[in-house]
């Protein structure tokens, strides 16, 4: 989460302390709460994502756009150093299999971003896709062989922030497509077991991972499956309702 400057600390405190409790999305999510004030109970409800519009085998224009080769390795965010785009970079000039990135998103580092690729000699096996709509991000990630989400702490453009969920992991998960993630902040819950973990900051670990995955059609396909499991598990719209619904009946039945 993102620190504030002064007076809103103080004003967050003041409304947080004053509450019975509160509703974290991610065990993260729920310690900065209580540092930030919260005595009561908070339990953790993920958010949700649409299983009917995040699903495999779904149509792509981005699919056809990028044609037949090598496996394309995805990444969507914005264009901060936080989000991790320069390690993967770093991580693809680094890579002894032969891939395609496919981009989407933009933000304040967008420039330094095509100009690092430049510099790594990398710019031709990109496709930069620029900032998507909302309603076209299931075409994109219908695009990718693989996605990845190489997120770092405390960056020197954020340096309070680190990452609390990542909403993008849910929705590549609910496509079918195989996660690598950093172990940065909550992306670890996130994934768990059921997608590739590499260290912050270290292309090298986050190449290894991609080759792997690049390598064999049936690792994909492995951790597409685990990842949709988890996924629909946990992380759609039907399991944020009934987790809520259950939060409220218990603290309604406790306080009767």
């Amino acid at each position: 989460m993102t620190e504030y400057r002064w007076p809103w600390p103080l004003l967050q405190r003041l409304v947080l302390r004053s509450v019975d409790g509160a509703v974290a999305y991610s065990p993260g999510a729920r310690a900065v709460l209580r540092r930030r004030g919260v005595r009561g109970e908070i339990p953790i409800q993920p958010f949700g994502v649409d299983p009917g519009e995040f699903r495999p085998g779904r149509p792509s224009p981005w699919r056809r756009r990028m044609g037949r080769g090598a496996p394309v390795i995805g990444w969507v965010g914005r264009m901060n150093l936080g989000k991790g785009l320069q390690v993967l970079l770093e991580a693809s000039a680094r890579m002894r299999r032969s891939h395609r990135l496919l981009i989407a998103g933009d933000g304040p580092q967008q420039d330094a971003e095509r100009a690092h690729a430049a510099r790594l000699g990398i710019t031709r096996r990109i496709t930069w896709a620029g900032s998507v709509p909302n309603r076209d991000m299931p075409g994109v990630y219908a695009a990718m062989d693989i996605y990845t989400h190489p997120a770092i702490s405390r960056p020197p453009d954020w340096p309070a922030w680190k990452e609390q969920f990542a909403r993008t992991l849910p929705e590549a998960m609910l496509s079918g497509v195989p996660v690598v993630g950093s172990r940065s902040g909550e992306i670890p819950w996130v994934v768990g077991r059921n997608g590739l973990l590499v260290p912050e900051r270290n292309p090298f670990a986050l190449a290894r991972s991609l080759d792997r995955l690049t390598a064999s059609h049936a690792l994909r396909r492995h951790y597409g499956t685990l990842g949709r499991t988890n996924a629909l598990r946990r992380f759609t719209w039907d399991a944020a309702a009934a987790g809520l619904v259950t939060i409220w009946r218990d603290r309604l039945a406790r306080s009767t």
